[in-house]
């Protein structure tokens, strides 16, 4: 079975809407193969929100049964219409979850797997590589422009200022010429 060409969505006088393959017609009832109830749900953050999403549920009719096909009577029919593309994809996807018990976590880890490649190739793709050095004298030098022009408008020498002097004198200057690679 599976003809996709034969899904149907049926709405019957109670308000249910199912869907699946009709693979018999008589004049007083419809055989159809697999039928899944569908239930459209609105979800919205709160009660005042504006922004709201229809979500589509999907479950086996008969799902209590042992059977695979259910007759409908043509009485209990008010519509009987041909699914969009997306839906009978997801119909197809709930036909799948229920006949592999594992492949809700088989879809996450594909899906987690092909995040993880998008990631990888994302930080090949951008990341440059940088090289930063700085030696001691480098930062000497900028701590000396940055005292220069601090005081510049000043009579007085930055050297002579007590800031820098204890900048310059400090005991817990790292001298260490290692450390930065040299």
């Amino acid at each position: 079975m599976n003809n996709k060409k034969s899904y149907r969505i049926i709405k019957l006088v109670n308000g249910e809407d199912i869907i699946g393959e009709i693979v018999e017609s008589t004049s007083k009832a419809l055989s159809i193969f697999r039928p899944f109830e569908m239930k459209q749900i609105i979800l919205s953050e709160n009660e005042e929100s504006l922004y709201q999403t229809e979500v589509l549920m999907m479950r086996n009719w008969l799902n209590l049964s042992i059977e695979l096909k259910g007759i409908i009577a043509k009485k209990n029919i008010i519509l009987v219409s041909t699914p969009k593309d997306n839906i009978i994809k997801c119909y197809e996807e709930e036909k799948r979850k229920e006949d592999d018990p594992n492949y809700i976590s088989k879809k996450k880890q594909n899906l987690l797997d092909k995040l993880e490649e998008m990631e990888q190739q994302n930080i090949e793709e951008n990341i440059e590589e940088y090289e930063v050095t700085v030696n001691p004298e480098d930062i000497e030098r900028i701590l000396n422009d940055i005292f220069k022009n601090k005081y510049s408008n000043e009579s007085e020498d930055p050297e002579d200022h007590e800031e820098y002097k204890d900048l310059k004198n400090s005991e817990d200057q790292d001298t260490d010429k290692d450390m930065f690679g040299y």
